[in-house]
């Protein structure tokens, strides 16, 4: 039989996708847990102690498949890591130790993955990967399996959640826009199936701080979820309020809980949390948000405004003068109100008084609370008297006009 062209294009990838979905085992009891990176990494730290240069580059180059995993956005690559460990070393020192018990922990994470297998018989369970990064990830997941940031690792007490947590991320398959609502289901759902599996809830600050604020955290969350903006819910805050990070985490469990009450048919809830094609169909099921999306379309403008940025009713008049360092240097203010431009760095500019004088007049709620840039992220202003990498707060009921030197620029990105 004579083989077309397209059938063999198919012959030969549909192999290499069987492959790709069925290479890691079915069984909880044969998940691979990785140490070997944390073990390289110090062999690496010692070296360097010793004889100085850059040993982490042997590090990188030759780590397994969760170093690889773990370079793009958070270890970059040796340069970066030897600059965070020269930065950080004793917090680094103080982890140096964290896994030595894993091997008990082990057990209870694969008793969680007998739990998920029991509610999700397809689930696949890919190594989990030890590394050591840059303390900007506890954990992620790659196509080749979990990866696990070890110097985010105080102890192993929450280990087990967060390995599971990891999991249900390894297994799910999201659809529709990439936006606040998808992300927050998405991290809560994993959250509520690994309480599920484990029996304990590992995000226990996010989620006592939601249960106090409920009534007005749903009404902001109605208001900004089909946004791409995560600020205040996932990952960072603005300092608006007191809040935690990651409330994203405990509305998108509530609202994953909510949907899960209503179905009778578990198993299939649980296929349904697990492959959400349509973000805002799975919340309308859930009815979580109903009444907080008919109070929010009711608001006016103004009552919006106050509702996201936690701010007064009333604005009132600024004058902000800035001293800049440079005679070529432009000033931009960045805050997150529309007035400071909804915190873009290049939106709101400031006038140019004299060589060295930048002026700014404008109508703001209270609080205001902004940074000073020369147009982009990577120049930030460092203000005398404020620490650096901190917001400047004006209650402009109070302060009508102020004044700042900004004595260098410093990158944010």
């Amino acid at each position: 039989m004579k083989i077309t062209k397209p059938f063999l294009l198919i012959f030969m990838i549909f192999p290499f996708f069987v492959y790709s979905q069925s290479r890691f085992s079915g069984d909880p009891l044969q998940a691979q847990f990785v140490t070997e990176d944390v073990d390289s990494f110090w062999k690496a730290y010692d070296i360097w102690k010793k004889e100085g240069g850059n040993p982490f580059k042997e590090y990188v180059e030759n780590g397994t498949l969760g170093v690889k995993g773990f370079l793009q956005s958070r270890i970059e690559n040796a340069d970066s890591l030897l600059a965070m460990v020269k930065r950080h070393e004793q917090r680094y020192l103080d982890r140096r130790n964290s896994l030595q018990d894993l091997t008990k922990k082990r057990k209870q994470i694969q008793a969680a993955y007998a739990s998920i297998k029991y509610w999700y018989p397809e689930v696949k369970f890919p190594p989990v990967y030890f590394v050591v990064g840059r303390f900007n990830s506890g954990g992620t997941v790659s196509d080749d399996g979990i990866i696990i940031g070890a110097e985010k690792l105080s102890s192993l007490d929450w280990i087990k959640e967060l390995v599971t947590h990891e999991l249900v991320h390894f297994q799910q398959k999201y659809e529709g826009p990439d936006n606040l609502l998808k992300q927050a289901i998405k991290e809560g759902s994993a959250d509520f199936i690994a309480e599920l599996a484990s029996g304990e809830q590992n995000n226990l600050e996010a989620f006592m701080y939601g249960e106090a604020h409920e009534d007005e955290l749903k009404k902001e969350f109605a208001l900004l979820m089909e946004g791409d903006d995560n600020t205040d819910w996932l990952y960072s805050t603005s300092g608006k309020d007191n809040r935690p990070n990651d409330l994203g985490y405990w509305i998108g469990y509530k609202i994953t809980e909510a949907y899960w009450e209503k179905q009778t048919d578990k198993h299939k809830a649980m296929q349904d949390i697990m492959h959400v094609k349509d973000p805002k169909g799975f919340l309308l099921k859930s009815q979580y948000l109903d009444d907080a999306i008919a109070i929010v379309n009711r608001m006016s403008e103004v009552d919006k405004t106050i509702l996201k940025y936690k701010v007064s009713k009333e604005t009132f008049p600024i004058k902000v003068m800035v001293k800049v360092p440079n005679i070529t240097d432009e000033v931009y203010i960045s805050g997150y109100q529309p007035q400071l431009g909804n915190a873009q760095p290049n939106k709101v500019k400031f006038n140019k008084v004299d060589e060295y004088t930048r002026v700014l007049e404008v109508k703001v709620h209270s609080p205001a609370r902004f940074v000073l840039t020369n147009g982009s992220w990577s120049g930030v202003g460092v203000v005398k008297g404020i620490q650096p990498y901190e917001t400047i707060t004006v209650l402009p009921e109070k302060e009508s006009q102020i004044t700042y030197q900004v004595t260098r620029w410093v990158s944010w990105e």
